[in-house]
């Protein structure tokens, strides 16, 4: 599916942790509408599996502070809703210490500045609203 080849071209083609997650959370997606599933419960799927991979939850200052808030948004299609609660969860993760991946390295230094990979999918996915 269109899903599953571009969650394998993300794992090629983004360094560091980005990659594998983006491609896990795709896979999953994508078999969640292969088993009929819609936008919404493919997107559910797919952060599933991105909290199984990495063992974040919300609050840990991820992409996963982003992506959850959208999920929750997103009913339907309605990709502007869930691109808007991602920008909020994103902004959210400036208060946060970092407790997983490479930014925990840096702990209450982190604090001030939204977390890169929440911010990631805040842009992609504002991105993706406005296209569709």
């Amino acid at each position: 599916t269109a899903l599953a080849a571009l969650g394998e071209a993300l794992r090629r083609a983004l360094g560091g942790s980005s990659g594998p997650f983006y491609a896990a959370g795709l896979l999953r997606a994508a078999r969640a509408m292969q088993e009929g599933g819609d936008l919404a419960a493919a997107f559910r799927a797919g952060i599933a599996a991105l909290a199984e991979l990495g063992g974040a939850k919300p609050g840990d200052r991820t992409m996963l502070d982003a992506l959850a808030p959208a999920a929750e948004a997103l009913s339907g299609d309605d990709l502007a809703a869930a691109a808007e609660a991602a920008e909020r969860g994103a902004e959210a993760t400036a208060a946060m210490t970092p407790r997983l991946g490479r930014a925990s390295y840096l702990g209450a230094r982190a604090v001030g500045l939204p977390d890169a990979g929440a911010a990631a999918v805040a842009i992609w996915l504002r991105a993706l609203a406005r296209a569709v």
